[in-house]
């Protein structure tokens, strides 16, 4: 039985088993790299035969994970300087790299995954690393090891599929990474089934970031070119051809490597999950036990927004400020009108430009603009754009909203509304009706004393921090805008999509960049906390705040 095992912050850009059936056909581990040697996140294993190097170093992998997750104290059987209590490293990773260690160099080590650990993390801190054993033993093996790889040879059939597979490169793709003799470690006068390891190189299995060139996530690595060539003039004609034939423009779908791995993204799961979002990488269908614990509505009308009249794909780069303004906008608007907002990409800042000085200092050390380049893989959208990400905590990256990868995916643009219905809706949106707000709107907003008591105690804990902040307390003073466009939306709620466009905001006064340049809410967090806010509603909410004032509400979170 052959298995391929993979983490699911992985995102399969194109099918591995072509290039793991011919350039990898002879080797029965094939391993993403990663230091010291690899990643455990994923492994394909084949023709791992009883008695091999391969399948001893599969079993050991197993036996050192369970040993060491319930029996702790079988460290001092292998590292007799430990002390009690003990560490026991049980982490797949390291302890694989150990056991591939040992199945090359053909000798046994616990150094790395669980000596090391020890001194790192256990009760044996007091100890040199550099004078043990076990460092010793380590750094001699490691030169084994490094002297036993054999680059793995090219052939007709591997340049054959890395053509059908891969983008072309500005560059031959020459590294097409090593190989290594396994053992049954420590086994003398045995000769085992013969069996080897491949590293697979970045063109296989790569890392993001480190891997991803221009789509690196970070709004200010615009100074990269694209991994792919762009095609020629000629071979664009045809692929337009073939399209308006209603044939694939295979050559366009073609990404520059068959895996990305988010191993790089130390800012947790739901980081990765949200830049995967960003690239079209998700699966929706992940989301369902997230969706039903949370109470997400998936099947929601959606909300865009577009610049121009008929034009409701990328924005032109927007500074930190004004971009998180129209989310933030968009994502309110969308709550109190039960839609989802559709985020939209931007043009990527221009290298060097004041816009770029911004999101360079933005976001601190976790980067918010996915610089997105898609090689044309079969997207309606611009091959490189900007993607915006929510900053990294728990209420803002759970948001309930659509990127435009996503959005692209499904092709489900609508219509523009008639001509007569846009002015009816206008009218109801002008009226002077339209100066109180939806009931149904109205009924999350804080109604009443006792809610916004509430709201101010658990989100501002003190009304001196309170007053501070909301002078007058005025926790849901809202911009004259925000009732005509809710009016606007609730006579529109039966359009599956609705895009706010010049023509379609004009009869108010108003236009989409009117979206981008302040809040319609002053305090949302305070504001939507009525009876008919829901959980999600009241954690979006408190996401939306913290996109419009970020200092005030990271001091009132930590009061």
């Amino acid at each position: 039985m052959n298995v391929l095992q993979t983490d699911t912050d992985v995102a399969w850009l194109a099918s591995p088993y072509p290039l793991l059936k011919t350039h990898f056909a002879n080797h029965s581990l094939v391993v993403q790299l990663d230091s010291p040697l690899v990643n455990a996140g994923v492994i394909y294993v084949q023709n791992a035969r009883e008695g091999s190097g391969a399948a001893w170093l599969l079993q050991e992998l197993a036996r050192r994970v369970h040993l060491f997750m319930w029996h702790p104290e079988a460290v001092a059987e292998v590292v007799p300087w430990a002390k009690p209590p003990f560490f026991a490293n049980a982490d797949e990773q390291t302890i694989m790299n150990d056991v591939l260690i040992s199945s090359i160099a053909d000798e046994v080590t616990y150094a790395g995954s669980t000596a090391h650990w020890e001194i790192k993390r256990g009760s044996s801190k007091s100890v040199k690393w550099d004078t043990t054993r076990e460092k010793h033993q380590y750094d001699a093996m490691m030169m084994r090891v490094k002297s036993s790889g054999r680059p793995l040879p090219g052939s007709a059939a591997t340049e054959q599929q890395l053509a059908a597979t891969l983008c072309p490169l500005a560059r031959k793709r020459s590294q097409l990474g090593d190989w290594f003799p396994l053992h049954v470690a420590s086994t003398p006068n045995r000769t085992a089934v013969p069996s080897s390891y491949a590293a697979a190189p970045g063109w296989m299995f790569a890392h993001y970031p480190a891997d991803a060139g221009s789509w690196q996530a970070s709004g200010h690595s615009a100074e990269q070119g694209p991994l792919c060539v762009p095609p020629t003039p000629a071979v664009m004609q045809q692929q337009q051809q073939q399209q308006q034939g209603g044939e694939a423009a295979a050559a366009d779908r073609r990404p520059p490597f068959v895996m990305m791995h988010m191993a790089g993204i130390r800012t947790g799961a739901w980081h990765r999950r949200a830049l995967l979002r960003a690239h079209g990488w998700w699966h929706p269908e992940a989301d369902a036990l997230m969706a039903a614990e949370a109470g997400w509505n998936t099947r929601r009308p959606l909300l865009r927004v577009a610049w121009d009249d008929g034009a409701a794909g990328t924005l032109p780069a927007l500074s930190p400020v004004e971009l998180e303004t129209l989310v933030a906008n968009l994502l309110a608007l969308s709550l109190l009108s039960e839609r989802s907002a559709v985020v939209p990409d931007t043009e990527c800042p221009a290298p060097g430009s004041a816009v770029a000085k911004q999101w360079k200092a933005f976001g601190g050390s976790v980067p918010r603009l996915a610089r997105i380049h898609q090689g044309g893989v079969g997207s309606s959208l611009p091959a490189e754009r900007c993607s915006w990400t929510p900053p990294v905590a728990d209420d803002c990256l759970r948001l309930q909203f659509v990127t435009a990868a996503e959005h692209a995916a499904a092709r489900r643009d609508a219509p523009l509304p008639a001509r007569a219905e846009m002015e009816r809706c206008a009218a109801a949106a002008t009226a002077s009706a339209s100066l109180s707000l939806p009931a149904a709107a109205q009924a999350k907003l804080n109604n009443g004393f006792e809610h916004r008591g509430r709201a101010l105690q658990s989100f501002q804990r003190g009304a001196a921090l309170a007053a501070a902040l909301l002078p007058g307390g005025a926790a849901d003073a809202a911009d004259p805008l925000l009732a005509p466009l809710l009016r606007l939306l609730e006579c529109h709620a039966h359009a599956p999509e609705l895009v706010l466009t010049p023509a379609l905001l004009a009869p108010l006064g108003a236009s989409p960049r009117d979206l981008a340049a302040r809040p319609l809410l002053r305090h949302p967090a305070l504001a939507i906390s009525g009876t008919g806010a829901s959980k999600q509603d009241v954690q979006d909410a408190t996401c939306i705040e913290e996109l419009l004032t970020p200092g005030p509400v990271a001091a009132a979170a930590a009061y």
